[in-house]
């Protein structure tokens, strides 16, 4: 059994990343959205939603997130969901951190600290990747080449 070419690998590989990054933009779409989330809403998600208030526009952004994941998929790129998932996750992250050591200030040390890390290691893991795979991408085509193949063509 031969390997599948690299231009198929990569696009197994981009439907596979931006299939999981949907499914998990859109559990947390559905996790916000207003009547799903109970009386026993975490302290750091009352302190972003300010008390739950603001909670159905986090829903829309995850949800955001989810459709352009799709959109992406169908366009063949990684240019609109990833990013806006990597600084979701980073935003949720950094309100872990922030409220982790709030609490612990107050004496009240929390394990929000492992939240936290859980958000920000998978928004650096995805942008990092995604950071590589552009960079990879203008290696392969560099700024300017169109100009030049169309001019050794005239």
């Amino acid at each position: 059994m031969s390997r599948p070419r690299p231009h198929t690998r990569v696009r197994i590989g981009r439907n596979v990343a931006l299939t999981a990054v949907a499914i998990y933009c859109a559990t947390r779409a559905v996790a916000y959205m207003p009547g799903i989330v109970g009386g026993t809403m975490e302290n750091v998600i009352a302190m972003i939603s300010l008390g739950g208030h603001l909670l159905w526009a986090w829903a829309l952004a995850w949800a955001l997130a989810a459709v352009l994941c799709v959109a992406d998929m169908a366009a063949g790129h990684t240019r609109r969901g990833l990013p806006l998932a990597v600084g979701l996750g980073a935003a949720w992250g950094a309100a872990y951190l922030v409220a982790w050591a709030v609490s612990g200030l107050h004496g009240q040390w929390t394990t929000g600290w492992v939240t936290a890390i859980n958000y920000l290691a998978l928004s650096a893991a995805i942008g990092g990747l995604l950071f590589k795979v552009t960079a990879l991408h203008d290696m392969a085509h560099p700024a300017g080449m169109e100009e030049a193949d169309e001019e050794d063509a005239a």
